[in-house]
């Protein structure tokens, strides 16, 4: 192996060829050793493009193990020729060490390390499960509005409990029965917590943790007596000729 690392970048538009490079260059480091497609990592975004992945690699270990039986196809026809020059190899290497490879994948398919990004993140936050204090069982939840529905219900049940939580409940309620406004705060609160989980806006988080209750109280109460004014004035000029 090369000691010096390589970055390639890959860029052409859709249906150009990209899923056959890379399925190409995955084949061309796997032939290293039969067991080198273990330090292979191929990640994408979807499950259907991992899947996909897969059997490309797959099949292309398949005809490249019996390239009589393939001999009209575009593996052995395009890519053994590719891969012969990328590395070095005699195509009948290619094809020895093809079969070699597959049979260790089929052996090992758990090592077969084609996944999306989520899946692998999962997996190594599940490997250092008890280092972050999390339970070894946990789940994902990858529906956002699930996952605030079940936060906010949470949060509700803790009104009452919670005396800072239930002041700022308490007051949030009056503001819009003030306003005239439904006293069902579930889907304002919901509707917040969206805007917070919006990319770009997670640093607002780490601000509302350094405002206590009290300030928050003051801040919205400020914000509704500004809003108030900035309405009657408007009302004034347009019905009082002000």
């Amino acid at each position: 192996m090369n000691d010096q690392l390589n970055f390639s970048v890959y860029k052409s538009s859709a249906g150009s060829g990209k899923t056959y490079t890379l399925v190409r260059e995955y084949i061309a480091l796997a032939l290293q050793s039969p067991a080198y497609f273990r330090h292979i990592l191929a990640i994408t975004f979807t499950n259907k493009a991992a899947n996909e992945m897969k059997q490309r690699i797959i099949q292309g270990l398949i005809q490249l193990s019996n390239p009589v039986q393939y001999a009209s196809g575009a593996v052995i026809q395009f890519m053994l020729p590719d891969l012969a020059k990328a590395t070095g190899l005699q195509e009948s290497e290619i094809t020895k060490k093809a079969q070699a490879v597959l049979t260790r994948i089929l052996h090992e398919y758990d090592d077969f390390s084609v996944r999306t990004i989520d899946s692998f993140v999962s997996r190594i936050i599940r490997t250092f499960a008890h280092d972050l204090h999390l339970p070894v069982d946990f789940e994902i939840e990858m529906d956002r509005d699930l996952l605030l529905d079940e936060a906010v219900d949470q949060l509700i049940s803790k009104a009452g409990i919670d005396k800072d939580l239930t002041k700022v409940l308490v007051d949030f309620t009056e503001a819009k029965a003030e306003d005239e406004k439904s006293f069902h705060i579930e889907s304002d609160i919901k509707k917040a917590a969206g805007f917070l989980f919006s990319e770009g806006n997670y640093h607002f988080l780490d601000k509302l943790r350094d405002i206590s209750t009290a300030r928050l109280l003051e801040i919205a109460r400020d914000i509704r007596q500004a809003r108030k004014g900035f309405a009657d004035r408007i009302q004034r000029h347009f019905f009082n000729g002000d």
